[in-house]
């Protein structure tokens, strides 16, 4: 019924006379969210909304008119009322965002790149550090999630948990970049299907091919003192980063990481069995690489964790051990796969003690360490 280099995200509605009402993306917007009418039998996708951003439709039982919520970066949530060819009628509701700038918040920047190959464009986000000041140079941190499945980013106003992270990081006074990679989800079947059976070959290239990018036209960000952070995926994509691009990538902190080496239900669905792609689980598992690891890498695991097995990083500790290389590992006991209350502030502020004390922020240190 669709046709084109572009997800079609949900299906809101499924009129009588054969119409749909869909939620897709924008072939010229990635990862904006707009609403689209077309007909069961195929013919012309027309969109009934064009504001960026990410929209969520809510249509009238006849079909006949929609609420289009909608927000974006930089724009906080409205709803309007729409009728079913579009056209609006009423503005519903603003949300009163005023108490949010006046907090200091400032908005992620968005950023394009190219990916390590060259060929596709790839969207993220920049994070400035408080009191930022063009003439010093700053550490950076890389914020990567990089799964098949998810995107590290949320087009909307207030984002997603790690985008959340991200924002804590820059507020430490790191220069924060988070890019949606090849691989990840959001953009077209080929863009998806880069790494189909080949994660952890190209997803790390583009994140240093990305860096080199923007540094180039940034001379604030100091590429002689990156570091990498993620979580479960992100997790994983930390620890390769630090084995494959030891040049690029100074410290990490992987939380909770999975592996290629284990957790079926989460690999096998972009891998496929091991037995029909030994090559790639082999080129995607750390473990062989544990002897390249040059600089301090930590990782947070809880023990009921059944997401991403404690295992898998207990196996790679055991890697890091017979390579004789340091390992720091905080186990936080009876936690799950995403710490939650004081495990969870424990956690996070965590990160930040240890990207303030091995990227070389002897000012945060000592303000960190205060009781």
């Amino acid at each position: 019924m669709t046709r084109g280099p572009f997800p079609v995200i949900r299906v809101d509605r499924a009129s009588d006379d054969g119409r749909l009402l869909v939620t897709a993306a924008d072939p010229a917007a990635p990862y904006d969210e707009r609403l689209y009418s077309l007909e069961l039998r195929g013919g012309t996708v027309r969109p009934l909304s064009i504001g960026s951003g990410v929209h969520l439709a809510l249509a009238s039982p006849s079909g006949r008119y929609l609420v289009d919520s909608y927000s974006s970066w930089t724009s906080p949530r409205v709803r309007d009322l729409r009728r079913g060819d579009g056209k609006v009628l009423a503005r519903l509701t603003t949300a009163d965002a005023s108490a949010v700038p006046a907090s200091g918040y400032r908005p992620p920047k968005p950023i394009r790149i190219l990916a390590a190959d060259g060929v596709p464009p790839l969207h993220g986000a920049l994070y400035l550090p408080a009191g930022f000041d063009p003439a010093r140079h700053y550490p950076v941190i890389a914020y990567v999630y990089g799964g098949p499945f998810g995107t590290v980013l949320s087009r909307t106003y207030t984002g997603n948990t790690m985008m959340r992270r991200a924002e804590t990081l820059a507020a430490a006074g790191f220069v924060v970049v988070a890019i949606d990679v090849r691989g990840s989800a959001g953009r077209s079947k080929a863009f998806g299907d880069a790494t189909y059976g080949r994660i952890g070959e190209r997803e790390i290239a583009d994140y240093v091919t990305g860096l080199h990018q923007l540094a180039s036209v940034r001379p604030w960000m100091d590429l002689t003192r990156v570091g990498i952070h993620g979580h479960s995926w992100g997790g994983y994509f930390t620890i390769r980063a630090m084995l494959v691009a030891p040049d690029m990538f100074k410290a990490g902190y992987a939380g909770a990481p999975g592996a290629l080496d284990e957790d079926a239900l989460v690999n096998e669905p972009d891998m496929g069995l091991p037995a029909t792609n030994p090559t790639g689980y082999a080129a995607g598992s750390n473990l062989a690489l544990a002897g390249r690891l040059a600089g301090p890498l930590r990782i947070m695991h809880g023990t009921a964790d059944v997401n991403a097995p404690l295992s898998s990083s207990m196996r790679l500790i055991d890697a890091l051990i017979r390579a004789n290389k340091p390992v720091e590992l905080l186990a936080m006991p009876g936690v799950d796969h995403d710490p939650k209350g004081d495990a969870g502030v424990y956690y996070r502020n965590d990160v930040i003690r240890f990207f303030v004390r091995s990227l070389s922020m002897p000012t945060q240190a000592a303000r960190l360490s205060k009781p």
